[in-house]
Order: C-alpha cells, then structure tokens, then sequence
C-alpha cells in the first residue's frame, strides 16, 4: 500500500518531483537511500527482505516508482518488483528504455499486480499491471497514484471497494493540498509535500496520507521525496523520513549525487581536474588564515592531494594543525624536522595568505622556517602566492617592488579584493582556478583566446529595449575553463546577470553594433587565434530610436530591421581565427537541427558549431550537439560547466 504524488514538468529546472509515502507489513524493515551500483547508478531507499525498491532515479535522471495494485487477478509471485525497478533504473538512460524492460518482465508473469510510474525530462508513464498491462502517459502537471487504480470497480468486491474508499480519500487530500504549488519556488516545493506527507485529515488512521493501523498490522515505514534536477544529476535531491513523517524528522541525502569519494568519505569530488597533483599551501600569519580549511577542502574536491605548511604566527592566528590535518587529510608541517620537507617536489606551492612580511622574504630569498624553506627550493614557475593585508601595507612602493621581482621569477600573483580599507584575500574560486591553470599541460596553454558572451540590447526609447533571453552563464563557465586551461582570455559581454571570474579581461558592451565594432579592434590590435562566438546577438533592432518616454496607452508599431551577422564579418576579415559559433533553434527535431548547425558552419567557415534547442535547456541545464567540418562528432547532454569542458577539449584535438 502506498501513496505516490508526482509533480511533472511543474517546477521550472526540476522536471520531476515525486513524494512516495510507503505503507507495509508491520516487521518489514528498510534502510535509508544509498547508491545502488548496476550499469548505471541508482540512488534509492532499499527493502531489507527483497533488496530491491519502490522509489528511485539513475544517474541518467530517470525516475522509477511502484505502488501496489489491489486486484481480484491471482498473479504470481515468483519475483520482487522492486528488484525489478532497481534492474530497470540500473540498465538504463531513458523513460522508453526502463518502460521496455519492465514490459518485457511483467510478460513472463513473475510478479504481482502493481502500478509502474517511470519517468525522465522528457517523457512520463503510468503502466498499470493488473488483469492486462494498460499504458497511459502522464502530460504535464499533479498525479496521484495509489494503491488501487480501478479499471473496472463492477470486478471489485467488498473488501476491495474498501481499500479504494481509502485511496480515493487519500488521493482527493492530496488534489487539495497540492493546489497552487506551480507557483511556488522549489525549497517551498518541498516545505509543502513534507507537510502533505504528515498531513491526518480525517484523524490517525488508514485514511491519511500520514498512514495510522489502529488495527496494528500494517504502518507507514517512510516517506520520501525525490528532485529531479533538469541539469546533471548532482543537481538533484532525496529527502527520507523513516517511520511515520509525523514522529520523524526527513534526512537531506542529496550527498549522493556529490560524486565519489576521495579519502574517508567526508570529501566529495565535484572533478577530476587536479587527480594526481600534489599541492602544497603553506599557512602565514593572517586573520586570513582562518579560510585556508576552507580553501584545502575544495581542492581535494578537484582530486588534489593536498599538504599544509604552517609558520608559527599562523598557528597563533588561529588555525590548529588539527584543523589543517582533518582540512587535508595530512599532519602538517610546521618546523624543519631533518626529514627534508621543504625538497618535496609538488606540482603547485600556495602561499596562502600572503603577507607583508612573507612577500618581503620570498623576494630577498630568506628561509627561517618550513615554508620559506619550502617556497626558495621549489620552481618560482610552481609557485602561486595569494597577498592579504591592509591597503596601505598594500599601497608601500618597497611592496610592488618585492611582486614584481617575484613575478620576473615566474611567480604567479593573485591580486586581493579592495573592500573596506582592507587589501582581503581573493575569494577561493579563483584561487582554485588558478591552481589548475597552472597544474595543466595543454596545447591551449599561453592562447590568446575572445570570448563573446551575454545579450545584445536596441533601445526602443530611453525607458526600453528589445533583447535576446540570455543570463551570460554559459560565457562564465566557458570563460573559466578557458582560465583554467591556460588560455590568455578576453571576454566581450553584453548586459548579462552574471559577474565574470576573474583573471580575465572584461570588456563591457550594449548593443549589437558595439559587439561587433568591440570585436574588430580588438582582432586589429591583439593576435587572438580562437575566437568564441556564445553571445545571443540581436537578429534584428528598431528602425530608430525614439528620443523620449512613449505614452503608455496608445498603440505601437515597431518596424524591425535586420542586424550584421558578428560571426560572418569577423571571419571573412579573419580567415585565419578558430572560431566556434553557436546555431539556437526552437522546438526541433535532432537531426534536422544537426542540419542546420552543420549548415551554418558551412555558410560561416567555422571550425566548430554548438547546435542547441531552447525548449531543452532549462537553468545550468544545456544538452547540445557539436559539429565539425566532418559533421556531428558530439552530442552531451550535461550542465553548462560540463559542456564548457567537452568544448575546449575539442578544440585542443582540431586546433
């Protein structure tokens, strides 16, 4: 017995949203979710006795659930269902895939009576398995499954009309409490259907979503809501509450989709960037010093191994060498032992924070302790010093002219963020992006690469404009990886919502004329040899611009004319440039949006086209095709940031 709501297409960037209150035997035991290894990954809560499930997503965003469905029809029970469910969400990548398989099972007649609901992004599904398997597909928008679906309530008898009294009791609380919550944000999502899940309309009993057995033989064993997300899987979620909601508190395991771990299961890696890198930061004296933990961790995350080199005015500021050797998953070191700490050949030293004092040593070549020791034995290319301190320290001549000795060494300077009198320490983003950047060997490396990025503006009159439905996110992870693979980058943005990051040139422009005029100079005067063509130009503008306010009121009529084609003018005058375009269509079937890309590509001479449809992506979610001279040779569908790194790869194999 159970209660299934489904929330499809509902909330934007989270296609599916399921909240899955399980009702069973009085003994049968489960544990909380927990990752399931078949071919492809599932996450969900397990049945003790069957080791299977009745609720779960793959990595591949496919959601899977089963409620029972109380029949007069004797079917065998020869297999679990929900080992079924489980070996259907472990073998496959689409809705279709996992409704086939399942199909293919209830055939051999193994199971019991049930209702499948299997679902992904695209594609919804109830399969009720009863006398016969009837298939209905699920549009857009609230479902309640229960543990009946009547087919025919002339088949029934009593004590059957009983158990659907019950459901449809259930089902109609559920309709009730469920109204308006396609306006409501996701974290307000889920408040309501926790509190749905605790809801005792009609008091504690067999009637309730909350599921009370005054008879003692059946109980609620959990409740449980799946998210998910419409981007990369680790964008999604599970919250579980064992037992009745009501008496339980529900469990956040979106930790789940976080990736493998990488030590003792407390760090989750969000990528392989930095895997097989060893890095060094060495701690100084600074109230800056608190955020080194922080910093550590993160670059674990990235796959480093990570080791901590303390002076003793960092312990006295407060950071404990406990606290760096639970940070880094090392002691670390603090005084030269004789143990030759300081000849250990790292792949990048961090001084992290950079004082005054630290950045005066390092250029006058003085070695006092382990990590002055450490920063003159190693490579001034490896070395990645981070300053923090007051601005006038800052501001002192005797300062920039210890950097830039450092930096005629090949030392790499990470300039602090101007805020309140303060020269602060830069923020870890970009500290980390740096450390890969510096880790990396690429063919990209020392490229000087434009990116366009962001929304293009014509103005209507001085209070309006027309635009493009572009936020610049996709420009910022491609400019980061362009950071990170050592590309010297320049980035011309539109009015986007997004602050690039930094250690690249920023060049803020309006319209579509300024891109375009922006691009050409910067072409004329630098030698860029990849250009990336990602902003969201206008295709057309106003005729003129009215030169005041419109009267609200009257009747308008705008007379569009089209815009120059960036790509094309900058290509013909610069044959020489990589370029990668990008081809947006809208509601289109694959292959003839393949076509198009390869077409533009063609009519442009570009290197590479990134094909995309607007009705698939949905927030950091962007699924797109790429296409060379040769024809599609990629087709991902993943977040933003994941598509940035497929792209960059590509050009570093066609450049």
């Amino acid at each position: 017995m159970c209660n299934l709501i489904l929330l499809y297409k509902v909330i934007d960037n989270f296609p599916i949203i399921g909240l899955h209150s399980r009702y069973e035997a009085k003994n049968r035991p489960e544990t909380p979710p927990r990752v399931l290894k078949y071919t492809h990954r599932v996450y969900a809560p397990v049945d003790v006795p069957s080791h299977g499930s009745w609720v779960g997503i793959n990595e591949h965003q496919v959601f899977a659930a089963i409620t029972n469905q109380y029949s007069t029809v004797k079917r065998n029970k020869i297999r679990s269902r929900g080992i079924l469910l489980t070996e259907a969400l472990g073998i496959s990548t689409s809705a279709d895939e996992a409704l086939t398989y399942i199909q293919e099972e209830l055939s051999k007649d193994l199971y019991k009576t049930a209702n499948f609901v299997i679902a992904d992004p695209k594609k919804a599904f109830h399969l009720i398995y009863d006398e016969k398997r009837t298939l209905r597909k699920l549009g857009a928008g609230t479902h309640v499954i229960t543990t009946l679906t009547p087919l025919d309530e002339k088949k029934m008898n009593e004590k059957m009309k009983k158990i659907l009294s019950r459901a449809k009791s259930r089902k109609k609380r559920s309709v009730t409490l469920l109204q308006g919550i396609e306006d409501t944000p996701l974290t307000g999502v889920i408040h309501r259907l926790k509190r749905i899940s605790r809801d005792h309309k009609g008091g504690l009993s067999r009637r309730s979503i909350c599921y009370h057995d005054p008879r003692g033989k059946m109980r609620q064993t959990s409740a449980t809501i799946v998210v998910v997300g419409g981007e990369t899987i680790d964008s999604s979620k599970i919250f579980y509450a064992p037992g009745n909601p009501c008496k339980h508190q529900y469990i956040d395991y979106a930790h789940l989709f976080q990736g493998e771990s990488i030590s003792d299961g407390e760090i989750r890696r969000k990528t392989g960037k930095l895997s097989g890198k060893e890095i060094a930061i060495c701690v100084t004296g600074s109230v800056a010093s608190i955020m080194t933990p922080k910093l550590a961790r993160e670059l674990r995350r990235y796959g480093a191994e990570v080791k901590g080199y303390m002076t003793k005015a960092a312990v006295e500021f407060g950071v404990s060498p406990d606290v760096m050797e639970w940070a880094t998953g090392h002691s670390p070191v603090l005084t030269l032992s004789g143990a030759i700490e300081h000849l250990k050949d790292f792949d990048v030293v961090l001084v992290y924070p950079a004082t005054y004092n630290t950045i005066g040593k390092l250029a006058r070549g003085i070695a006092d302790n382990a990590v002055m020791t450490l920063c003159g034995a190693i490579e001034k290319d490896k070395l990645l010093i981070v300053p923090a301190m007051n601005l006038k320290l800052w501001s002192s001549p005797i300062l920039e002219e210890n950097i830039q000795r450092l930096k005629k060494r090949g030392v790499t300077v990470i300039n602090p963020v101007f805020a309140e009198g303060i020269a602060k320490i830069a923020n870890i983003q970009e500290i980390v992006d740096q450390v890969v950047r510096k880790s990396q060997r690429t063919k990209l490396q020392g490229r000087q690469t434009l990116i366009l990025t962001g929304p293009t503006r014509a103005d209507i009159d001085p209070v309006r404009y027309i635009s493009n439905k572009s936020t610049g996110r996709l420009g910022y992870h491609l400019t980061r990886e362009s950071i990170q693979q050592g590309c010297k980058t320049t980035v011309i943005y539109g009015p986007g919502q997004v602050e690039m990051p930094k250690g690249a040139d920023v060049l803020h422009v309006y319209s579509t004329k300024e891109m375009l005029e922006t691009t050409l100079t910067e072409l004329k005067e630098k030698t860029y040899e990849i250009v990336i063509f990602s902003a969201a130009v206008l295709d057309f503008k106003p005729e003129g611009t009215i030169n005041k306010k419109i009267r609200s009121g009257q009747k308008l009529t705008l007379n569009l004319t089209p815009t120059p084609k960036i790509i094309e003018a900058v290509i013909s005058k610069f044959p020489k440039l990589f370029t990668v375009g990008f081809k947006l269509d809208f509601d289109i079937e694959r292959d003839e949006l393949i076509d198009e890309g390869y077409n533009t590509l063609k009519k442009y001479n570009a290197d590479i086209i990134v094909a995309n449809d607007l009705t698939e992506l949905h927030g950091s979610y962007h699924p797109a095709h790429l296409i060379d001279r040769h024809g599609l040779f990629k087709s991902i569908k993943a977040s933003k940031q994941k598509l940035a790194e497929v792209l960059f790869k590509a050009i570093e194999a066609r450049i």
